[in-house]
């Protein structure tokens, strides 16, 4: 076996039967546990995603598997690993030829993206940065959390977008100049509009999880919302006209 001489940990692809994907992940972390193999074996991974259907204005998440029939193992490939994997119920071989598994490359790693390396980053918490594309292009923005190991920032769009803030103790609504119009015709329900509000001045319901019409009395005519909806359900016009 060409590769037992490296003695490194590297990703390869298990080809399964279908349906058995999650059997050869559970039994196979069982067999190296008992074997105490846990020095050639790192990660186990059925790779899924995440599917958001929204029927009859509710919303249900279902996982779907990314890659049916395979299942990603990060290790050490020696004659014993591979013939444990090999030699797991449900498990039809390696991706490579004969005995010799090829594994991922960098690139292919990266793809899949279910193995991010740290990024290092120019700006700092509490930076003010500026959204260069997307949704929110040209809004500023403020850093609040930075984690290296994944491929996102946090950051408060003209204020903590995750709460109504101190709005709640004023009628912010008199600051307003611009005034956003919702056209439930238009509206997909798809969500997007309410997270974004830094006012919490978009209500939803509690048994339709449906978005009702703005509550002016808190809603300052950002725009935020109008710039995220796809469906343009929500347009922007002076205060008054």
């Amino acid at each position: 076996m060409s590769q037992e001489n490296e003695l490194v940990p590297r990703w390869y692809v298990v080809h399964t039967y279908s349906g058995y994907e999650n059997k050869v992940k559970t039994d196979l972390e069982k067999t190296i546990k008992n074997r105490e193999l846990e020095d050639y074996f790192f990660d186990i991974i059925v790779p899924m995603e995440e599917q958001i259907e929204i029927k009859e204005g509710k919303r249900k998440t279902n996982l779907k598997k990314v890659f049916p029939s395979y299942v990603l193992v990060k290790m050490i490939v020696t004659e014993k690993t591979w013939y444990i994997v090999r030699n797991t119920r449900g498990v039809t071989g390696f991706v490579g030829s004969g005995t010799d598994p090829i594994p991922l490359t960098e690139e292919e790693i990266r793809k899949m993206g279910f193995e991010i390396k740290e990024v290092n980053v120019d700006y700092s918490v509490n930076d003010s940065v500026k959204i260069l594309d997307g949704a929110l292009r040209d809004f500023v923005g403020t850093v609040t959390e930075i984690n290296k190991e994944t491929p996102m920032e946090k950051m408060t769009i003209g204020g903590d977008i995750y709460e109504a803030g101190n709005a709640r103790e004023f009628k912010t609504g008199d600051w307003r100049s611009m005034k956003p119009i919702f056209d439930v015709e238009k509206c997909k329900q798809c969500g997007l509009c309410f997270p974004v509000c830094p006012e919490n001045a978009i209500p939803v319901g509690k048994d339709d999880l449906k978005r009702k019409d703005f509550n002016y009395d808190y809603c300052k005519g950002c725009g935020v919302c109008a710039r995220v909806c796809p469906f343009g359900a929500i347009t922007m016009k002076e205060e008054g006209v």
